[in-house]
């Protein structure tokens, strides 16, 4: 699948037996239905998003989804902001992002 904001293929790795989508140019994490609880009950979040430096990436275009719609953006725990489909309920998180909820959580 293409990245949801730079368009880059996307690499697939497999945590706790979830499988993630991760942009190896941006970062970005792409989440399918469901997989953020998995990844959480799994305590594995912080290090699905835990990776060097990336390439930084404006996001003043909106995300494209796999399935073709835009997505919208959400403001979630601690103020994160991330994108969501309305139509597949996939969830795209920028580079650190993801991590950010999972801290808030721990808290």
């Amino acid at each position: 699948m293409l990245c949801p904001r730079c368009r880059t293929e996307m690499e697939i790795s497999n945590h706790g037996g979830v499988e993630i989508d991760r942009c190896p140019r941006c970062g970005g994490v792409f989440l399918d239905k469901g997989e953020m609880e998995s990844i959480t009950e799994r305590a594995v979040a912080s290090v699905v998003d835990m990776h060097p430096s990336f390439e930084q990436v404006a996001a003043d275009q909106p995300a494209i989804c796999r399935c073709g719609e835009e997505m919208m953006e959400i403001t979630g725990a601690d103020e994160v902001r991330f994108d969501w489909c309305m139509s597949c309920e996939g969830t795209f998180f920028d580079a650190g992002e993801l991590r950010q909820i999972d801290a808030f959580r721990a808290d």
